[in-house]
């Protein structure tokens, strides 16, 4: 079970915008683990208008349930991510984030979360709350894939978020988030206090430096392949 946004990306380049396109860092990683073969349900909060149906038909062609009660919204999310020259988005959103009760699903072997669901009012203890009850029975993982657009109290995102980490098994940050979180700090500093607060493992992507994670075992390293930058929407 992924729990959290889906939303349309509106990009825009040099003042234009040159298209429309289904994403929600969740909904992503909902899309991914059913192209690998997994069974999978999303649980968003969307809206029965035309980019919601664009999202769900998105879905279901890649084979995700969608999860019974996700369209109550007004109107379904979107962030209007503006490119620079390099390829990177500054992002704008419209979301209204809510869930209501309890999902109609089994309980789920394993439960993924993050980005805005996260930290953004009023959904975001509805989420809290899922996480504590699959807790003793599922692996949880988290990605807090921070958007600070969004956030009005740093220290209560910075709170929720280590809070989650608490509860998780599986951690993955970008070194962009851990700086937001502590700039004072390095991203393996950060990582190793979040090991000591209860995950399994907490790996950190590093853009063109790679990626390492950290668990019991000790650190290991991975190389980034060197690509060339179309955007960093996806």
């Amino acid at each position: 079970l992924v729990i959290g946004e889906a939303l349309i990306d509106i990009v825009q380049r040099e003042g234009h915008v040159v298209g429309e396109h289904v994403g929600g860092s969740p909904l992503n990683v909902a899309v991914g683990l059913a192209r690998l073969g997994r069974d999978v349900g999303l649980l968003p909060h969307i809206a029965a208008d035309d980019r919601g149906k664009r999202i769900v038909e998105y879905l279901k062609t890649s084979g995700v349930q969608l999860v019974s009660g996700s369209r109550s919204a007004r109107r379904t999310p979107t962030a209007l991510a503006t490119l620079d020259a390099t390829g990177s988005a500054q992002y704008t959103f419209d979301i209204d984030w809510r869930l209501a009760g309890t999902p109609e699903v089994a309980p789920p072997l394993v439960a993924h979360t993050g980005s805005i669901a996260t930290v953004l009012e009023p959904g975001c203890r509805a989420v809290a709350a899922l996480l504590d009850a699959y807790h003793l029975s599922a692996t949880l993982s988290f990605d807090p894939n921070v958007r600070t657009a969004l956030i009005t109290d740093d220290d209560a995102a910075r709170s929720r978020i280590e809070r989650l980490v608490e509860r998780c098994d599986v951690v993955k940050a970008s070194d962009e988030d851990l700086r937001w979180i502590n700039p004072r700090r390095t991203p393996e500093q950060i990582a190793q206090t979040w090991l000591n607060m209860g995950p399994s493992i907490v790996a950190v992507t590093m853009g063109s430096q790679g990626a390492f994670a950290v668990s019991r075992a000790g650190l290991v390293r991975v190389p980034a392949r060197p690509v060339q930058v179309v955007d960093t929407v996806g």
